[in-house]
């Protein structure tokens, strides 16, 4: 991230757009712009709570598959995935 924050530094607006676009797609895109166009100081801050919520994407797996419907979906995941063995 940081090497594509100060990447994009250096590119026009029009490159910024187009570079974004082809990495994130267009709905991703004014996400990525919000984050590359941020201040340094605003992107070290986004940065260190992302770095500090290492357990938060645990927390949202185990709450989501923690019923019926997420335990169904984890078997078909693991049956396509051993269909490709």
């Amino acid at each position: 991230m940081k090497e594509m924050h100060k990447g994009f530094s250096g590119l026009t607006e029009s490159e910024k757009v187009s570079t974004a676009a082809a990495l994130a797609g267009k709905t991703g895109m004014s996400g990525l712009l919000s984050i590359v166009n941020a201040s340094n100081k605003d992107f070290d801050k986004l940065s260190k709570s992302i770095m500090n919520s290492k357990d938060a994407c645990q927390k949202i797996y185990d709450t989501a598959y923690d019923n019926l419907t997420g335990k169904l979906t984890i078997l078909k995941s693991t049956l396509e995935s051993k269909d490709h063995d």
